[in-house]
């Protein structure tokens, strides 16, 4: 049987038995705040953005997560053209 219990001394030997390019080629994660702060915005105004459903995330435990996906697609629909 697979022990997946890892201490903190096993953890790195644990990563580097395992191929990680999966882990590189994922996109970065921002938080809350950092998109906040890269949008010139309070963090209210996230979890407004959140909650109206105009910027998507994740939830990964009780913490919200964006991807840069997640970033283009709301300033794609937030984009006004000459005409507005």
């Amino acid at each position: 049987m697979h022990d997946n219990s890892y201490t903190f001394g096993n953890v790195e030997e644990h990563v580097k038995e395992h191929d990680d390019s999966k882990i590189k080629a994922m996109p970065p994660l921002f938080t809350t705040s950092e998109i906040a702060e890269y949008l010139q915005v309070s963090t209210s105004t996230v979890y407004r953005l959140i909650r109206d459903g105009a910027l998507k995330g994740v939830r990964v435990g009780q913490s919200l997560r964006f991807t840069r996906k997640n970033i283009e697609d709301f300033l794609d629909s937030c984009a006004v053209d000459e005409n507005d």
